[in-house]
């Protein structure tokens, strides 16, 4: 049966498919199924369904040519793929600054190659294009996405990462052996500030 018009309303935003899907959608239609229910099976247009039909022997040489599952599964391109980095990295500065914690220029640089190279391992990207988080690169990403907790000089270059790491427990045995409550607790940094309250 074909599907009324209340069902083709139901058909979700365009979408990109695989070779490989697309190579199922030409063997459908070749076997007398309507354009309209393929479109409705795969939740796209039927327009993109006669476009998929018409480039039909080019799915086919593809395939040929495709020697592994991973190009035969390729279809996000490099712009989706940064894009999506992207989106990681704000989410790592953000947990840090849920933390407290300034984050280094070299330490988002190699955590931004480091999740670009793990999505193009999942999402299959074959020969995606070199990426080197560049400062300049750094610079515009805490530019879109107003990032404030980066910084690139100052004390988190220049402080003693490996003391820093270890002092909350020595504070913690400072507080416990003193018996000391919240409110005799004061970030030293923040003294100016509590006498303009007082």
């Amino acid at each position: 049966p074909i599907p009324g018009p209340a069902a083709q309303r139901q058909i979700k935003k365009r979408k990109s498919l695989t070779y490989a899907e697309n190579l199922e959608v030409v063997k459908q239609i070749d076997g007398r199924k309507l354009k309209r229910a393929v479109a409705l099976t795969y939740g796209i247009n039927e327009s993109t369904i006669r476009g998929i039909y018409k480039k039909k022997d080019h799915n086919v040489k593809h395939m040929e040519l495709a020697q592994t599952k991973a190009l035969a599964q390729a279809c996000r391109s490099p712009h989706q793929l940064l894009m999506k980095t992207e989106q990681l990295l704000k989410r790592y500065v953000q947990k840090h600054g849920r933390r407290n914690m300034a984050v280094e220029t070299r330490d988002l640089m190699d955590t931004a190659k480091q999740l670009y190279q793990k999505l193009a391992r999942k999402w299959k990207v074959a020969n995606p294009p070199a990426f080197n988080a560049s400062k300049g690169w750094i610079e515009n990403f805490k530019s879109r996405h107003q990032v404030r907790k980066v910084k690139f000089l100052g004390e988190a270059a220049s402080g003693d990462l490996a003391s820093a790491k270890v002092y909350p427990q020595t504070l913690r045995n400072i507080i416990a052996t003193g018996q000391y409550n919240q409110d005799q607790i004061f970030n030293m940094e923040e003294t100016g500030f509590n006498w303009k309250v007082m």
